[in-house]
């Protein structure tokens, strides 16, 4: 079927349209990942020191941490946080993280799983595959997040110590590089023992000696690494999220402008052809009289 010249029209300055959109949309998230990406790298040093202090009063303390009582373990279900978006257009993120998620309950019984969702999209693809969500929580913004996930993270403990959850998991979309995003299932509650260090004598120093004790210590400082996992796994997947958006938007804009590039070859072609014939029709009358 032939196409009008209005037809190509029409179709070159919807491309346009579209590739403006879509390069638009990936210059600002290319802003913001730049921004999130300093909020990453400076929340990781605070981290990291705080698994490292952890993990000292831990072995000093010698609190059986690794695995949560045997009546709690029996009785109690499994939260798992699921860290998604409010807003599309990022490729495969989501899907990633439902192809994560779908593996983990295969190993679980329905019931015993309690699903805790962070983001519209997310909810809504769970929702179509069935899942059956307990809690939602719309994603925080930037501002808003440590206050929001500090609370958070404090209804997710508070839940884990009277007995409710017997362990809490984090699911999100961890952050290696623009390029490459992997999904991670990371258990928060109860915090694991980390390995058994080599005996003071070996090391020819003796153990320090805290005040208060390293039991009432780690029973403040756990709080706090719990709050900051939290924390962490949602940057993550905030940086997850806007990384692969970009990516999906320069791939559409370079779509769309090749697009209108070949409508445009279309139109020029149609247009000389009509030119053409139009041509063509006055040497010939003019050769007819």
């Amino acid at each position: 079927m032939s196409v009008s010249a209005r037809d190509l029209r029409r179709r070159i300055h919807g491309a346009r349209k579209v590739h403006q959109v879509t390069s638009a949309i990936e210059r600002v998230t290319a802003v913001r990942l730049a921004t999130g990406m300093s909020r990453l790298h400076g929340a990781r040093p605070y981290l990291e020191r705080l698994e490292q202090l952890a993990a000292q009063l831990m072995r000093l303390s010698g609190e059986p941490t690794r695995e949560p009582p045997a009546e709690r373990a029996a009785g109690g279900r499994h939260a798992i946080v699921v860290f998604g978006g409010d807003r599309a257009l990022c490729g495969a993120f989501h899907h990633g993280l439902v192809y994560r998620l779908e593996n983990a309950l295969r190993r679980e019984r329905a019931e015993d799983v309690v699903l805790i969702v962070v983001g519209r999209v997310i909810r809504s693809i769970l929702r179509t595959r069935g899942l059956r969500i307990s809690e939602f929580l719309p994603q925080p913004t930037a501002e808003t997040a440590p206050t929001a996930l500090r609370q958070f993270a404090d209804r997710l403990l508070a839940r884990f110590e009277n007995g409710t959850w017997r362990e809490v998991s984090v699911l999100f979309s961890r952050f290696v590089s623009r390029l490459k995003q992997e999904p991670t299932l990371l258990r928060i509650l109860p915090v694991p023992m980390p390995p058994a260090p080599a005996p003071p004598a070996a090391r020819g120093a003796q153990p320090p000696q805290l005040e208060p004790g390293p039991a009432a210590l780690l029973a403040r400082i756990l709080p706090a690494l719990v709050r900051a996992r939290v924390y962490h796994a949602y940057l993550h997947s905030r940086m997850s999220e806007l990384a692969a958006r970009q990516i999906g938007m320069a791939g559409a804009s370079e779509n769309a402008r090749t697009m209108a590039d070949e409508l445009a070859v279309a139109y020029n072609r149609l247009r000389q052809e009509s030119i053409t014939a139009e041509v063509r029709e006055i040497t010939l009358g003019s050769m007819a009289r």
